[in-house]
């Protein structure tokens, strides 16, 4: 079976309860939408354990590229030569930009690793692709973080970038694609429910702000939720 789910954000027990109620075995494929990292108690966890298993496949998020930019400069050994040098204004703006989006968690639990296990999972992160074409169930699907927007009909998929795939909002009813279904993470839907579109499915249920994590069987199109962690009232 096929599987594909978005926006975990460091909900390690909520992925572990998602794999369970699916149950996830070694001749499965699951999609991970990107967002990974960030805001949730656990992104350095959960990144661990989808690096040990071969048969789940990333993809990039925005908060995967923000956090990625950021630390290829910041993981590295800082000396007398380098230390008034090393760090420009645009890096420093990186990391405030990634700080305001709920980087605490991932550095934090990232500071706990080795210097080499730090770069395993950079290298993990710099090996994701921005989209995948899969087919399954006799459906062609196209899944992918946010969208392709701004998106021209006809314009290969691979000629869209970064800025066109991580950081932009699917319209609501737009038919990207007439022969294949598109999934897509980034953005909450109201209900914490799975939003279908036509053919367009929205899977970012909302886990780390105390709504769902999502998870839909590509093959049959069957639905799966387990509740994210309750968020805390400051």
């Amino acid at each position: 079976m096929i599987y594909a789910v978005s926006d975990i954000h460091g909900c390690y027990d909520a992925w572990l309860r998602a794999l369970d109620a699916i149950s996830f075995s070694d001749g499965d494929t699951m999609y991970v939408l990107g967002d990974m990292v960030d805001r949730g108690p656990a992104p350095i966890r959960l990144l661990r354990d989808m690096m040990a298993r071969p048969n789940v496949i990333p993809l990039l998020g925005n908060h995967e590229y923000m956090a990625a930019t950021v630390l290829r400069r910041l993981l590295v050994e800082i000396t007398d030569d380098n230390a008034e040098s090393y760090l420009t204004a645009d890096d420093l703006l990186g990391y405030a930009a990634w700080m305001e989006n709920g980087a605490e968690t991932t550095l934090a639990e990232l500071r706990r690793l080795s210097r080499a296990e730090q770069a395993d999972v950079l290298d993990y992160l710099a090996d994701c692709e921005l989209y995948a074409e899969v087919s399954a169930g006799g459906r062609d699907f196209v899944l992918v973080h946010a969208g392709f927007e701004p998106f021209v009909p006809g314009k290969p998929l691979w000629e869209y970038g970064v800025e066109h795939t991580l950081f932009t909002t699917s319209r609501p009813g737009a038919d990207y694609f007439p022969d294949r279904w598109l999934i897509t993470g980034h953005v909450p839907t109201p209900d914490r429910r799975i939003h279908r579109d036509g053919r367009h499915f929205s899977i970012d249920c909302g886990c780390c702000f105390g709504g769902n994590l999502a998870v839909l069987r590509l093959d049959d199109l069957r639905e799966f939720y387990v509740p994210g962690p309750v968020r805390q009232r400051v």
